[in-house]
């Protein structure tokens, strides 16, 4: 495509010519911050679905990042002439970035014919906007072009159409007699002007600053140039400044061809990084499934742990990733493996609420108690976040419904304190002890009744409970609700046959308590209640 050509087609686009529409402001920034969001959840197919609508509407950063997603073939088909074609509108559009990047494709001829020259130009423009390393880019240009003025230019084709546009060829690869530092700078400029998990616009040389070449490629899903560097016999097990080799770059991004190539030419599959995790422990924690079943077919330690004694499957739990802890614990897994906290898998899943996880790791084996010496275990750990179906699961794999969790405090009361309702009548059904004392003396019934959870209170006056024990200052559930202004807990605790004349340690009666609190309504059934004792010689 010439410059005039795309430069029309990008004013027409940015005015709505054809068709095209340009977005609110509002809504494009709203739309902005949506594709970025996709972009970190890696869920690039939408990332892309969303940048190409702005990026029709003239939206230049857009233009920028639907050309790095064909570039990378992220989300979209690779594409190098789609590349340029979104590149140089933003380009024209003053996106230093696009514009460096566009130098490169011209330079090595990829997606556009090359075209020194014009590569120079762009390499200029870039620098003039303050873009790291084009000025450097340049001035080499410059020189290359000056020493070999014949070489300089070559006329840019129009891009062709979609239909009618031939696969790009290959970069040539680098002669296996180059140096180590000869093919540093091959792969950075395959891989300029962006560097995958960082800011926008870093210079490769920087962002990548430590890194071997088979890492940089690894780590972007470059496939072509990690056989490229396979094939020059690159030393696999190189590292970068944090410990990590190509192998555990590549599987922490979910490259899982790139892992099996690693793997066929020899990378260890259990290297670990300085923080002591291996290419597993990260395809765990990313789901990155085709990663973890490529390294587990080569052998990698199932139960390998961390600096921090996790194992792999201890981050596919907390993360929830179902798969993975399937193929995980069919490869040996332990389910009950703690970590360097005394956490262990079946805990990482019940507090992050992973129902179906929970539901495997039971399966095979998991010990539904537990837990580590100063932590709540599963069971206290389900209540209190409210996890019912993970009650239920629990329970029937012979957790105790009379469990104490690690404040003291019996399981029942934790959710009668909570008004899980459900969690109740299913602890009560399997045998929690209905009256159970806390730390204070109170029972759940009286822990509900101050809270106002009317539908707990009917489920443990329906189980038995006692509705004038004594607890704490002698109070009983009665006096704690009416303290507090509970009228539909007192109406349900009265038709109990609770006792409105009791009075507490100081004396006080439940309607004494509720007149103090300025709870008249409650004071005033209270009245009444007291009237119905006296008449039917109720003391």
């Amino acid at each position: 495509m010439g410059h005039r050509s795309t430069r029309a087609w990008g004013l027409a686009v940015a005015l709505g010519v054809g068709g095209a529409l340009c977005l609110p402001t509002t809504a494009g920034a709203g739309a902005r911050e949506e594709a970025r969001a996709a972009t970190r959840a890696r869920d690039y197919e939408r990332a892309a679905e969303l940048w190409r609508t702005l990026a029709e509407a003239g939206d230049r950063d857009a233009q920028y990042q639907l050309g790095a997603l064909h570039r990378a073939g992220r989300g979209v088909t690779q594409d190098p002439a789609q590349a340029f074609r979104w590149w140089l509108l933003a380009a024209e559009g003053g996106d230093a970035r696009a514009q460096f990047g566009i130098a490169g494709m011209y330079e090595d001829g990829w997606g556009a014919t090359g075209d020194r020259i014009a590569a120079l130009r762009w390499f200029r423009a870039a620098a003039a906007q303050g873009h790291a390393g084009a000025g450097e880019r340049a001035r080499a240009l410059e020189t290359a072009i000056a020493s070999a003025p014949d070489r300089g230019r070559a006329a840019v084709a129009p891009a062709p159409s979609a239909a009618a546009r031939p696969r790009p060829k290959p970069a040539p690869e680098p002669s296996p007699a180059a140096a180590d530092a000869d093919a540093a700078a091959w792969v950075e400029r395959r891989l300029a002007p962006t560097a995958a998990g960082r800011p926008d616009g870093a210079e490769p040389a920087r962002a990548y600053s430590g890194w071997a070449p088979l890492s940089m490629a690894s780590w972007r899903g470059e496939t072509g140039l990690v056989r490229g560097l396979v094939a020059r016999r690159a030393p696999l097990e190189a590292r970068d400044g944090e410990g990590y080799t190509a192998l555990i770059r590549a599987a922490r991004n979910g490259h899982a061809e790139i892992v099996s190539i690693l793997l066929g030419a020899g990378a260890d599959p259990n290297a670990r990084a300085t923080d002591g995790r291996a290419a597993l422990s990260w395809s765990a924690s990313e789901g990155h499934t085709g990663c973890a079943r490529a390294l587990l077919e080569r052998h990698a330690e199932t139960d390998g742990v961390d600096a921090s004694g996790r194992t792999a499957l201890g981050r596919a739990t907390e993360r929830g990733h179902v798969e993975m802890v399937r193929l995980l614990l069919e490869h040996g897994a332990r389910p009950d493996l703690p970590d360097g906290s005394g956490t262990t898998p079946l805990l990482y899943a019940v507090r992050e609420g992973r129902g179906e996880v929970v539901a495997q790791l039971l399966a095979k084996g998991a010990v539904a108690d537990a837990h580590a010496a100063n932590a709540d275990p599963p069971l206290c750990l389900a209540v209190r976040g409210g996890r019912d179906a993970i009650v239920l699961a629990l329970l029937a794999h012979h957790a105790s419904a009379r469990t104490l969790c690690v404040d003291g405090a019996a399981v029942l009361a934790r959710a009668a304190a909570a008004g899980d309702e459900a969690a109740v009548r299913t602890l009560v059904a399997n045998g929690a002890e209905v009256d159970v004392r806390s730390g204070l003396g109170n029972t759940p019934l009286m822990l509900a009744a101050e809270r106002g959870r009317a539908g707990v209170v009917e489920a443990l006056l329906a189980a038995g409970a006692d509705s004038d024990a004594r607890g704490h200052r002698r109070y009983t559930p009665l006096m704690f609700a009416s303290a507090a202004g509970r009228r539909d807990v007192v109406e349900a605790l009265l038709a109990h046959g609770a006792r409105s004349g009791l009075r507490s340690e100081g004396g006080e009666t439940a309607e004494a308590l509720a007149a103090q609190g300025r709870h008249d309504a409650v004071a005033a059934l209270l009245v009444e209640a007291r009237r119905r004792e006296r008449v039917l010689g109720i003391f």
